[in-house]
């Protein structure tokens, strides 16, 4: 190494050395969140495609300002029209958004649609990741275990993991227009539902008792979704249906949390048990 090379590495150093001391030396950007001593469970953080950080936890749902979380989110859970008229007001009143507790977000279809689901797998959405008030669900969805996951595909299809029966389908759920010719009120109890066309729930059986953790859309195809499972990492095809055990991850008995498809010929995942892990699609090989 020449004297020329040498005098630039220390120098490359020494700044590094500044930038550090000086970046330990400020106040923090972020403010501490005492989750712990207020007895609030955090679940999961989100960041919509309108850059909007939100938070879900176990009193509603918080939104990132500045830089501190601000929450949870009010509102009256009553039902309204187009006009801002009350309807139904037989419903039972209900803070979902603050009064729940919300497990789980996700955004996406032609809309950019952003879904909550509370821990009693009721759901509502709002018409983007930012602003605007909340609308009611167009589907009714069935008596299940928690939901685990939700996650939106490019088609405006709604996919819901739970935590043992498997995962559901619910087209065009992320559509906004598909409210048109939907009409609801309360049941016998006074919870709302969907009195009349409630687009249908279709629930996929990966394997008998299954909980479904994730869900990740191919890189090159667009009707394959990889889904991660308690049981491993699953192949399902939206045209065909078919569903193919990946055998070589699933042989290791792992539970998949989250999947990454951007990598050309490689299926990245996380898992509880071997931390991350790789699926190689040319040689169906997996490496931890």
């Amino acid at each position: 190494m020449n004297f020329k090379n040498l005098i630039k590495k220390i120098s490359s150093i020494i700044i590094c050395l500044i930038a550090l001391l000086t970046a330990t030396s400020q106040k923090p950007l972020f403010k501490s969140f005492p989750l712990d001593s207020m007895g609030i469970i955090p679940y999961q953080l989100y960041t919509t495609i309108e850059g909007v950080t939100h938070m879900t936890s176990s009193i509603g749902i918080w939104k990132l300002k500045g830089h501190q979380f601000d929450g949870p989110a009010v509102g009256d859970g009553r039902l309204y029209d187009s006009k801002g008229r009350q309807q139904h007001q037989t419903v039972k009143i209900r803070n979902y958004l603050a009064e729940d507790s919300i497990r789980g977000m996700a955004q996406g279809g032609q809309d950019s649609v952003f879904y909550f689901v509370a821990h009693d797998n009721f759901f509502l959405w709002r018409p983007n990741g930012e602003f605007g008030g909340w609308g009611w669900p167009y589907f009714n969805f069935p008596k299940t275990s928690p939901v685990s996951k939700i996650w939106i595909d490019d088609d405006n299809t709604l996919f819901v993991g739970t935590i043992k029966d498997n995962f559901y389908l619910i087209k065009n759920a992320a559509n906004k227009k598909a409210w048109k010719g939907i009409e609801v009120g309360p049941d016998k109890e006074g919870n709302y539902t969907v009195t009349k066309g409630a687009l249908p729930v279709t629930q996929i059986v990966l394997q008998p008792s299954t909980g479904v953790y994730s869900f990740a859309q191919d890189a090159t195809d667009k009707n394959i979704v990889w889904i991660g499972t308690n049981l491993g990492l699953f192949k399902y095809n939206k045209q065909t249906q078919k569903i193919n055990s990946i055998d070589p991850v699933n042989q290791t008995g792992i539970t998949i949390t989250e999947i990454y498809t951007g990598e050309n010929g490689n299926i990245w995942f996380s898992t509880l048990e071997k931390g991350m892990g790789v699926y190689n699609l040319t040689h169906q090989t997996t490496r931890y």
